[in-house]
C-alpha cells in the first residue's frame, strides 16, 4: 500500500511538490507567527528579570488623568505604605524611538538618573570607550545588537525627541531595553514635570513581592478637583516573577489572531488535499477501474487515496516545520525581532496539517471506492 502510494506521487512530481509547499506555506505562517509572539513576550520578560528588579509599577489610565506620568510626591507614599521593605525604587520615563541608524523599527528608551543604570544590572561593553551618559548632556546608550544593526559606534549622533544625541556607551545585550537617556532632559523633551512612568522596585531579601504589590495598590490619594474624596492609587504593580503570565493575558488580542491562523492553516490543508486527491482520482478513473477489476475491494481503492494525502501532509507539516526554523535563525540576524518555536505549537501545527489533510481526502477516497468498475474501464 505505502508502495503504490509513494509510486503514485512519484510519478506527478511536480503537482506533489506544490502540494508540499502549499501545506508548508501554512504550517510556517503559523509557527512564525506564533513563534514572533512568543518570541517578544519571552524577551521583554527577561529583560525586565534581568535588571534584578521585583515589581515595575506602571500608571493605570483614569478618567481624571490626563498625562500618564506618575507624580514623583507618590514615591513617598508607596515607601510610607510598605514599611521597611524595599531596597530601592527607581524612577523610569519609557519612551520609543522609530528610527535609528540603519534600523527602522520602534524601540523602547528609558530615560534614567546615571547613578540607577548600575543598580538595574545595565553593564557598559568593555570596549574602552564606552561610558555612561552625563545627566546634562543629550547622550545616550545602546545595546551591542542594536548598534550592530544600526551601524552605529561610540562618538555617533542619533536624531530623537527633535535633538542629536551623541551615543557614548554601548551596553551589554537582554536587561531592561535597548535605549537610555538621561532622566532629567527626557523629562524636560516630554512636557512631564516631576513625573514618571515606571517605578523599578527592588524588595529586600525575605520581603514577598506579591504583598508589597498589594499594598501599593491599596494606597489611598485624593481624587482631584474633589476635595475629601479618596480612590485608590491609579497604579498597576507588576511582579517580575509572574511578568510572563502577565504579558501573555494582555497578548490576548494577538493570541486570537494566531488562533485565526490555526484555523486558515487547516483550511489551507484541507482545500490542498481536497483539490490535490480529487484531481488525482479524476485522472486514474481508468487506473481505479483495473484495480476493481482484478478484485481489489473498496477499502483498498479508499485506504489507497487516504495513503497518499497523508504523505503529502507528513512531507508538507514536516518542510513547514523546517521553513519556520529557518525562520526562526534568519528573522534575528537581519532584524531586532525574536522568534521561539516551541515543541507545543510544533505538535499543534503538525496535528492540523495532518487533520486537514486526512479531512480533504475524505471525499475523494469516498468518489475513488464508489466507481463503477465497468465504466471506470470505459472511461476516457
Amino acid at each position: 500500500m505505502t508502495n503504490l502510494a509513494a509510486a503514485n506521487l512519484w510519478q506527478r512530481k511536480t503537482r506533489s511538490a506544490i502540494s508540499i509547499f502549499g501545506i508548508a506555506i501554512g504550517i510556517a505562517l503559523l509557527l512564525v507567527l506564533k513563534g514572533m509572539l512568543l518570541g517578544t513576550i519571552t524577551e521583554i520578560t527577561s529583560r525586565m528579570a534581568n535588571t534584578g528588579a521585583d515589581i515595575f509599577v506602571y500608571r493605570k489610565l483614569t478618567p481624571w488623568a490626563d498625562a500618564q506620568a506618575m507624580p514623583m510626591a507618590w514615591i513617598d507614599k508607596i515607601k510610607q505604605a510598605t514599611g521597611n521593605k524595599i531596597e530601592y525604587l527607581i524612577p523610569i520615563i519609557q519612551d520609543k524611538i522609530s528610527t535609528i541608524g540603519e534600523v527602522n523599527q520602534e524601540n523602547r528608551v528609558w530615560g534614567m538618573h546615571s547613578q540607577d543604570l548600575t543598580a538595574l544590572n545595565v553593564s557598559l561593553l568593555h570596549d574602552g570607550q564606552s561610558r555612561f551618559f552625563k545627566e546634562d548632556e543629550y547622550e545616550m546608550l545602546i545595546d551591542l545588537r542594536l548598534a550592530a544593526h544600526a551601524k552605529l559606534h561610540i562618538g555617533d549622533k542619533v536624531r530623537y525627541v527633535g535633538r542629536d544625541w551623541t551615543l557614548v556607551g554601548i551596553v551589554e545585550n537582554g536587561v531592561g531595553v535597548r535605549v537610555y537617556v538621561p532622566f532629567t532632559l527626557l523629562q524636560d523633551l516630554k512636557s512631564e514635570e516631576n513625573g514618571a512612568d515606571i517605578f523599578a522596585i527592588k524588595v529586600k531579601k525575605g520581603a514577598d513581592a506579591e504583598q508589597i504589590g498589594a499594598a501599593i495598590k491599596k494606597i489611598q490619594i485624593e481624587v482631584p478637583g474633589k476635595p475629601g474624596e479618596t480612590m485608590g492609587l491609579p497604579v498597576e504593580p507588576v511582579v517580575t516573577a509572574t511578568m510572563y503570565e502577565t504579558f501573555r493575558e494582555k497578548a490576548g488580542i494577538i493570541d486570537d489572531f494566531a488562533n485565526y491562523v490555526t484555523f486558515v492553516a487547516l483550511i489551507i490543508s484541507f482545500l490542498i488535499i481536497l483539490l490535490t486527491m480529487y484531481t488525482i482520482v479524476v485522472e486514474r478513473t481508468r487506473d481505479i477501474g483495473i484495480l476493481k477489476s482484478l478484485g481489489a475491494s473498496r477499502m483498498f481503492i479508499a485506504r489507497n487515496v487516504v495513503t497518499e494525502s497523508l504523505a503529502l501532509c507528513v512531507l508538507g507539516v514536516s518542510v513547514g516545520i523546517g521553513l519556520s526554523c529557518l525562520a526562526a535563525w534568519v528573522i534575528p540576524i537581519i532584524s531586532l525581532l525574536n522568534v521561539t518555536i516551541s515543541l507545543e505549537w510544533v505538535g499543534i501545527a503538525a496535528g492540523v496539517g495532518l487533520f486537514g489533510g486526512i479531512l480533504g481526502a475524505l471525499v475523494p477516497a469516498a468518489l475513488a471506492a464508489n466507481k463503477d468498475p465497468v465504466v471506470a474501464l470505459t472511461y476516457e
